[in-house]
């Protein structure tokens, strides 16, 4: 037996364990956890998942996205995102507040859609809607929306009636029952959402529009500036080579076509929460009609 060619190898498996050893964390998929969706079959998820993984994909590193274990509402989600538990990376409208508790990736994902808004609104209120003609005219409707949405704090200091509810779900079941007038939603949403509640006796509006100016930002915890400039070098990477307008219109191209904003009354709104931080100026992140 040949015991020195024998060490010699020996010694060669050694090494290259250890090696492997040594590369096992870089090599391995960093798991990053994301919200799990308020129920089965919620929709919203789709489009900022893979916007997400097309990033991750283009900034390198080798990640694993997985839904928290338990589900939560978006004011639950921020929180822990902000203390560093059970999450890593949300999606979720941009405002002052939400920028100075997390790290915003100042990217719009969504180039701007959710601060587009159309009305579902009671089929039985169509007749009503059709004499709307005044920003005034809508102040006078009572709206509905989530009560830890920015969106409500939005339109409230705009003037119009919004009553805050905690449930999702809660939101059409209102509307079905006319104990409120219309939910604003965005391009991004409306028409999924009416689809999904086909039981409902809801339409969408179809001759006014809100718009004010907003973003849909990823958010991770102050203290991962590294995943942050990953997402954001990923998200400019697939801007420059044209894959992230081809997810856009792969998403919501059919929508932005079907809601006709050209044939629709707009009213402008402001946005008292939108931070001074907002790349505004940069004309190729949002969309223009």
């Amino acid at each position: 037996m040949n015991t020195g060619l024998t060490y010699r190898y020996l010694s060669q498996a050694l090494v290259t364990l250890l090696l492997l050893m040594a590369l096992a964390p870089t090599l391995a998929q960093t798991v990053l956890w994301y919200p799990s969706a308020e129920f089965t079959g919620d929709d919203r998820q789709t489009y900022p998942l893979k916007i997400l993984t097309l990033a991750l994909s283009k900034g390198g590193g080798k990640f694993e996205l997985k839904p928290c274990l338990h589900k939560m509402q978006q004011d639950r989600a921020l929180r822990q995102l902000a203390l560093g538990l059970e999450i890593n990376v949300l999606w979720t409208m941009t405002s002052k507040e939400r920028e100075k508790d997390l790290l915003p990736i100042r990217i719009p994902i969504d180039k701007g859609l959710l601060g587009w808004r159309i009305f579902l609104i009671n089929t039985k209120n169509i007749a009503n809607f059709e004499k709307l003609h005044t920003l005034d005219d809508l102040k006078n409707f009572q709206a509905v929306q989530g009560h830890d949405w920015p969106d409500t704090e939005i339109l409230r200091a705009n003037g119009l009636k919004v009553l805050g509810l905690p449930y999702y779900h809660s939101l059409f079941s209102l509307l079905q029952m006319g104990k409120v007038d219309y939910l604003p939603r965005s391009i991004s949403e409306i028409w999924v959402e009416e689809k999904n509640h086909p039981e409902m006796d809801l339409t969408i509006e179809k001759n006014l529009i809100l718009h004010y100016p907003t973003a849909l930002y990823f958010f991770v915890n102050k203290r991962d500036q590294e995943l942050a400039r990953l997402i954001e070098s990923g998200l400019l990477a697939a801007i420059k080579d044209g894959s992230f307008e081809k997810a856009f219109v792969e998403s919501y191209g059919e929508d932005i076509k079907r809601t006709n904003f050209k044939g629709r009354k707009l009213f402008q709104l402001t946005n008292p929460l939108l931070p001074l931080e907002t790349p505004l100026q940069d004309k190729k992140l949002w969309l223009s009609f």
